[in-house]
């Protein structure tokens, strides 16, 4: 009997005059930013906070929260599956689900 194999992954892609473009990444390798490897988490989360505030409203909406919830979820998931991890002890993690948890 063999083994299911997961490929999950998130991409956030943004739209180019080309065309989608990922830019980026969370697969079971870690994070890419514009197809490179981001090794060091305080780059990682330096990339993404930059992505997404210029791709969000000036003030979170429920849609903005909505896909933090879902990064969360991804990320607390690579964690447990490929980084050996506890999410629950991730203080990047801690702090998202305490910004989370503020009334909007």
């Amino acid at each position: 009997m063999t083994e299911p194999t997961m490929d999950n992954k998130v991409i956030f892609q943004q739209d180019t005059p080309d065309g989608m473009e990922e830019v980026i990444r969370f697969d079971k390798e870690g994070f890419h930013y514009r197809g490179q490897f981001i090794a060091d988490a305080g780059e990682a989360h330096r990339l993404m906070v930059e992505f997404l505030k210029s791709n969000s409203a000036l003030s979170p909406d429920s849609s903005s929260r909505f896909l933090i919830e879902r990064l969360l979820a991804a990320l607390e998931n690579e964690a447990l599956a490929h980084w050996s991890c506890d999410p629950a002890e991730d203080p990047l993690i801690a702090d998202a689900r305490a910004y989370l948890a503020q009334s909007q």
